[in-house]
């Protein structure tokens, strides 16, 4: 049976961690090898996004779905967990993708997720899924920069692959 007072120290507690996790939300995106990714990195090519998220990414057992968020210089904002699915599947619902990057005022996002056998050959679906994401974010003024897959030591660029095809990729 705890005291009040013992209540109040953990309620205390739980507020203060809450607060220290918003904040290394807020100014760290993520950790890459010892040193943090700060807000503010810049994006030049798919190989800088492949290079921050591949460390996290490749080791999972569950696909996972990210969202970099981006401004107009492709800097950095955040970093977004959108969906942990199983071994080979994810399903994706649009809205849920680009809520971050509305709520955050981020006009630019780079899409990740891995392959956990370790292969970042693109599916018919995930090409499928890209172009629906495409254009939802061209619907929502949100430019999709590029679709990374992680796989084991290497990564797929849809975006260098000209996928898909019909798809006009904005600039980076």
């Amino acid at each position: 049976m705890t005291t009040r007072r013992e209540r109040l120290v953990m309620d205390a507690l739980r507020q203060n961690l809450s607060i220290l996790r918003e904040m290394a939300m807020r100014y760290e995106v993520s950790n890459f090898r010892g040193r943090s990714v700060l807000r503010g990195d810049q994006i030049s090519q798919p190989e800088d996004a492949a290079r921050i998220l591949a460390p996290e990414m490749e080791p999972l057992v569950q696909e996972q779905l990210r969202v970099l968020l981006l401004d107009t210089k492709n800097r950095i904002v955040g970093q977004h967990l959108v969906y942990q699915g199983n071994v080979n599947s994810i399903q994706i619902r649009p809205a849920e993708v680009f809520r971050e990057a509305i709520l955050e005022g981020a006009p630019r996002v780079i899409l990740a997720h891995n392959h956990p056998g370790g292969d970042p050959e693109p599916s018919a679906e995930d090409i499928q899924i890209t172009g629906l994401l495409m254009e939802s974010g061209r619907i929502l003024g949100v430019e999709v920069l590029d679709h990374i897959i992680v796989g084991y030591g290497s990564y797929v660029s849809l975006r260098e692959r000209n996928l898909p095809r019909h798809s006009v990729w904005p600039t980076m």
